[in-house]
């Protein structure tokens, strides 16, 4: 839930712990079944968690606000982004060369 308190000419927008407690779950059901299934693999569970990541911050977007915490997310998922796609790259490469 997301509550708008208005401050002046400032405007904040509290989440509350949602947004982790949603996250804390999910990786905890991840890993619970990489566990149970014996198959614990960190790139799936690092792509899972990026993935959930992404769908959070595109349902926490305000519509006419950009949050700073928003703007934080967008970048730990860009740089998520790109180690995915090196570590993507580096297994291309194991699997061809």
């Amino acid at each position: 839930m997301v509550h708008i308190i208005r401050e002046g000419s400032m405007m904040h927008i509290r989440t509350g712990g949602s947004v982790a407690l949603v996250l804390s779950i999910w990786m905890c059901g991840i890993i619970l079944i990489m566990i149970l299934a014996q198959a614990f693999s960190f790139e799936i569970l690092a792509f899972l968690i990026l993935l959930a990541l992404i769908l959070i911050a595109e349902n926490r977007t305000p519509f006419y606000v950009k949050p700073v915490f928003l703007i934080r997310l967008y970048s730990i998922i860009g740089v998520g982004v790109v180690i995915f796609l090196l570590y993507f790259i580096e297994s291309i490469q194991g699997v061809i060369g």
